[in-house]
């Protein structure tokens, strides 16, 4: 009597049969570790929206006035105006006097003729590479502040930090 198929593929079929069941197991396994690995990834961006959202917020609602500014340069590379990239709320009303942001600004357009003074005080700090302080009386806005800049993290940049002096200056 001839062997049935079952007998002649006997091995080939167990073989075949439990090389899928292997593979499908793997594919079930590396998809089950995906899906924590996307989970994990998805809480962590969680998370780090979370944390940009309060910086963001702990930004515009400092009581400090912040100003980041590129400094521009002429072809001798000296320093002639410095451009706001970035300002919090508490800037704005401060100097500009509204609540919405204004498109790029040079700083020379906003301080008038006081930018003079102020540029000295870049100078100073762009050729030592540190901090000053010093206080400042702004004619367009009739006000006294107490300033403090610094080289910001990326080249050809400062930050410029802000608190109104007015009071203590009328007091004095």
């Amino acid at each position: 009597r001839p062997l049935t198929f079952w007998e002649r593929n006997k091995f080939l079929l167990i073989f075949g049969g439990s090389l899928i069941f292997v593979s499908l197991l793997l594919l079930f396994l590396y998809q089950r570790n995906r899906i924590r690995v996307l989970a994990s990834l998805n809480e962590a961006r969680k998370q780090q929206a979370e944390a940009n959202r309060e910086m963001a917020k702990l930004f515009n609602d400092m009581p400090v006035a912040y100003m980041k500014g590129s400094l521009l340069r002429d072809d001798a590379g000296h320093i002639t105006d410095v451009e706001i990239t970035r300002m919090n709320r508490l800037f704005i009303r401060s100097f500009i006097g509204t609540d919405s942001v204004p498109e790029e600004q040079k700083a020379s357009e906003l301080f008038g003729e006081d930018f003079r003074t102020f540029l000295r005080y870049v100078l100073l700090m762009d050729s030592d590479r540190t901090s000053i302080t010093f206080s400042q009386y702004f004619s367009t806005k009739e006000e006294f502040f107490d300033i403090i800049i610094t080289p910001a993290t990326q080249e050809e940049c400062i930050d410029m930090y802000c608190i109104s002096a007015t009071n203590l200056h009328r007091i004095q």
